[in-house]
């Protein structure tokens, strides 16, 4: 396999920036390698957003749409399977499921995959930094979660593993996957 050149993300973080997604951006310079991710972005998240279904955020690098993230509450059933993943967590015998801060939708746009590498953890921490400081003032979130689209990337499982996250099932025909917001 030949060596990956592409810039680290996660050691340059200060020139980027994250957005909520509004009327004003303007997404037409953003194209996935996947249709249906800018599709999803230009077409519906605004929409899904307008109703309150999701939150969707943009990386940006001034202003270029690098990549995106639309987010929705979740949960995730505390079961044997999960325990076994997650050791370390003492879940009461009583407690059947855990708050999840969902990932709906992430993407980035085709010329920044092929500059930069890891944008799934700099998601993810923005997403952790988020949780800490922010919504755990009104929520008990445990895990972030996400729904692995194997039928555009059959690699994505192992690229959202590598970031962290493991499969504790499947929804949709998909792979849950899950990472703790605190490790």
């Amino acid at each position: 396999m030949p060596p990956d050149n592409r810039k680290d993300i996660l050691l340059c973080k200060k020139d980027f920036s994250v957005v909520q997604l509004s009327k004003d951006i303007n997404l037409s310079t953003f194209s996935c390698e996947y249709p249906e991710y800018t599709t999803f972005l230009t077409d519906n998240a605004p929409k899904l957003d307008e109703i309150g279904i999701t939150t969707t955020y943009l990386v940006k690098k001034g202003e270029k749409t690098c990549a995106y993230f639309s987010i929705l509450a979740g949960s995730v059933e505390i079961n044997s399977k999960l325990k076994s993943l997650f050791p370390e967590k003492d879940f009461p015998p009583y407690a059947d499921k855990a708050g999840t801060l969902h990932i709906h939708h992430l993407a980035g746009d085709k010329d920044f995959c092929c500059e930069y590498k890891h944008i799934i953890s700099f998601c993810k921490d923005y997403l952790r930094a988020m949780i800490i400081t922010r919504l755990m003032k009104f929520l008990n979130i445990t895990f972030i979660s996400l729904d692995a689209d194997i039928n555009t990337d059959e690699n994505v499982e192992e690229k959202y593993k590598k970031s962290g996250f493991k499969t504790v099932g499947t929804s949709f025909e998909l792979p849950f996957m899950i990472a703790p917001v605190f490790e």
